[in-house]
């Protein structure tokens, strides 16, 4: 559908009335990423758990409780 690259990009997915978040890592090429790989962030207190750091943008994710009518959102750089 070519919305991202397949190397980059910063995907999560969260749950609605769930106090989490699932993000991709940084650093991590997407055709590499495997389920064990991304990061569950807390909502409320920011601490994570997971083997690796999350995407740097993961705080930009949290703005979907901004504005309750996005559910996606893409970001391209250039």
């Amino acid at each position: 559908m070519g919305f991202t690259s397949p190397v980059s990009g910063n995907h999560s997915i969260r749950i609605r009335n769930k106090k989490w978040m699932w993000i991709t890592p940084s650093g991590v090429p997407r055709y590499n990423l495997k389920e064990k790989d991304l990061v569950r962030v807390n909502l409320e207190t920011s601490e994570t758990i997971g083997r690796l750091k999350p995407s740097i943008e993961w705080q930009m994710h949290l703005g979907y409780d901004l504005i309750p009518k996005y559910h996606s959102m893409s970001v391209k750089d250039g």
